[in-house]
């Protein structure tokens, strides 16, 4: 299966995208450029609570006294502060092993109550550790030995260090050495930081989607509006490009005035575009009068031939009528005279017919019967051409009578046309060469046809086989003289007549078809 080609894409297309692209790196690079430095602010505020909680855990009193035997208050007390016999310990009590629950259930200095949910704190005596945190509801929870294991990894050195503690997520952790030698280890969550960065980040993407999405429409209809000018000159300068030049007199189109104002530089390529078609336009007026110069020149010419070129011939036929008064050579050049004069006379008439056809003189437009002509023609030819083998291919009815072909024009117009054509077949053809000729209604058209075997015509003046003046004889008829003017008589009386005319050729097969309109 063969690839379809990739249509290219239009420069509007390339614009929107271009500016869809820029405008998505400048949003993506606002909200990069945002988001650190709002992380770090945040971060950095996280260490600093850090560093104050750190600095509590470690002035913390690792027991349930104060100096002076005033018990601490704790969840569950009458009143916090309040002391009482029942609550006051005694000093043995103040050095009970600190893992056992003394009324602080286990949990390790510096995690009182009005810590953020989260936080984390590990107290390590040296012998014992406590340690734990305030889940989601504020409810102190202890810490499994795996979370344990991955707090104690802190270097005790005061550097906040980035843990990832299990099933609780990444913290930030600092660790601290007490007066007496124990440790104290701090954690607070990233979670919150990473929900605001990632909030901000979430609701800045959304915004700059839709900005987005409005800069690429507004963009788009801008682009449009700016290159519509463009369109303008793209469909004239399709417009001029379907014009028959061949033929054409002029050149009508110009870009439109709306285009030419539209901006500074479709305004120049504009200009340039009509200062071109102005330039075209002169050289086919030039061209006009040139050729309308020559054909009036051809046609007066002609004209003017007419009349010594028939003197010639006629005073040649005179003196051909008493040979008994001329001797041989006499005789011989009086009928090349009378040959050349004839032959120059039948070139002299087919100029005045060209002429007279550029001039578009209207022909006669009837209705007739084209098959006496094709008859008479071809009857004319098996006397002028009797080395040929001459065919007809008519249609006939039920009757075996040939059936009759209206067609819509000019009689003498379409008499000439096949007499030039089979005179074509006759005279550039070898000896022997079958011909046939045709005249049949197909397809809504009247189709004469004249086919022969002979050697074909050249490749190279195919196309160019019914200008005037365009000769095959070296392939055809080797050593035959040719005005060329036959086939390009040919061509003009079919136009004439809005009829087409082609031909096709290889070796051993040479058609030339002619298509006119049917008559009623």
């Amino acid at each position: 299966m063969s690839r379809r080609r990739l249509e290219p894409r239009t420069l509007r297309r390339q614009l929107t995208i271009v500016l869809i692209v820029v405008v998505s790196a400048m949003a993506a690079a606002i909200v990069l450029l945002s988001a650190i430095p709002l992380n770090n602010s945040l971060v950095s505020q996280l260490d600093n609570n850090l560093r104050q909680a750190s600095s509590r855990a470690v002035n913390a009193t690792p027991n349930r006294l104060l100096q002076g035997g005033t018990a601490l208050p704790q969840p569950g007390d009458d009143m916090p502060g309040a002391t009482s016999s029942s609550s006051a310990a005694s000093p043995d009590e103040a050095t009970q092993d600190p893992t056992q629950d003394n009324g602080f259930g286990a949990r390790p200095p510096g995690l009182g109550y009005g810590q953020s949910a989260g936080t984390i704190a590990l107290f390590d005596s040296g012998s014992n550790i406590q340690a734990g945190y305030f889940d989601a509801n504020g409810e102190f929870a202890t810490l499994t030995g795996v979370q344990i294991a991955a707090l104690t990894t802190v270097p005790t050195d005061g550097e906040i260090y980035t843990i990832t503690i299990p099933d609780l997520g990444v913290y930030h952790a600092i660790s601290a050495a007490g007066q007496s030698g124990d440790r104290s280890i701090t954690a607070l969550p990233m979670k919150s930081v990473t929900a605001t960065v990632g909030g901000f980040v979430l609701g800045a993407s959304i915004v700059g989607v839709i900005t987005i999405g409005l800069a690429a429409l507004l963009g788009a209809l801008l682009i449009k509006r700016a290159l519509t000018p463009l369109d303008h000159l793209a469909r004239t300068a399709q417009a001029i490009s379907r014009l028959p030049l061949d033929h054409a007199t002029g050149v009508a189109q110009r870009v439109p005035e709306n285009v030419v104002g539209s901006s500074k530089e479709v305004t120049e390529v504009a200009n340039s575009v009509n200062a071109m078609l102005t330039h075209i336009d002169n050289a086919f007026a030039a061209r006009d009068a040139s050729e309308s110069k020559l054909r009036s020149f051809v046609a007066d010419a002609s004209h003017e031939l007419r009349t010594p070129l028939a003197s010639v011939r006629g005073y040649a036929e005179l003196m051909l009528r008493n040979p008994s008064r001329l001797d041989d050579d006499d005789i011989q050049s009086l009928s090349r005279v009378h040959a050349e004069s004839t032959r120059m006379g039948h070139l002299v008439e087919d100029l005045l017919l060209l002429a007279r056809l550029d001039d578009e003189r209207p022909l006669e437009s009837v209705d007739f019967d084209g098959i006496p002509a094709v008859i008479e023609a071809v009857a004319d030819a098996h006397v002028t051409g009797p080395t040929h083998q001459w065919h007809l291919d008519l249609a006939v009815n039920d009757d075996e009578e040939i059936e009759r072909i209206s067609l819509h024009g000019d009689e003498g117009a379409f008499r000439q046309i096949v007499v030039n054509l089979i005179s074509n077949a006759r005279v550039y053809t070898p000896e022997g060469t079958s011909v046939t000729v045709s005249l049949r209604a197909v397809d809504g058209v009247a189709r004469f046809t004249v086919t022969d075997d002979g050697p074909g015509i050249p490749v190279e003046i195919q196309d160019r086989i019914f200008d005037r003046f365009v000769k095959a004889d070296a392939s055809r008829t080797p050593g035959k003289g040719s005005s060329g003017l036959g086939l390009s008589i040919v061509a003009a009386l079919t136009h004439a007549q809005h009829g087409t005319v082609n031909v096709t050729s290889v070796p051993g097969k040479t058609v030339f078809q002619v298509s006119l309109p049917l008559g009623d």
